[in-house]
């Protein structure tokens, strides 16, 4: 019994994405203020805060090399819709 307790009451992990959430980045910023509350020997790694999805898709080309012409979600859809426009869903899900 004490350990079906003990079990209960470990926290549970499940990732957190708030980038569609009305004040996803308030959210975000209590959640990890959060973990270190609970345990802050925990060290938090910082991604990118300022463009989020726009500056880290790096567009390729049709040889699979990085595009010299920029990066970004736009530049990203674009090579989908003309190589793999049966995953165009799926990316503007996701991105």
């Amino acid at each position: 019994a004490e350990a079906a307790e003990e079990r209960a009451r470990a926290p549970v992990n499940f990732p957190k994405n708030y980038a569609f959430s009305k004040n996803g980045t308030h959210l975000y910023a209590h959640t990890v203020a959060g973990w270190h509350g609970t345990k802050p020997e925990n060290a938090t790694i910082s991604g990118d805060k300022e463009n989020f999805y726009n500056t880290i898709a790096q567009a390729l080309t049709a040889d699979n090399k990085p595009d010299p012409n920029g990066c970004g979600r736009v530049k990203l859809l674009d090579w989908i819709r003309k190589r793999r426009p049966d995953l165009l869903p799926v990316a503007r899900l996701i991105m």
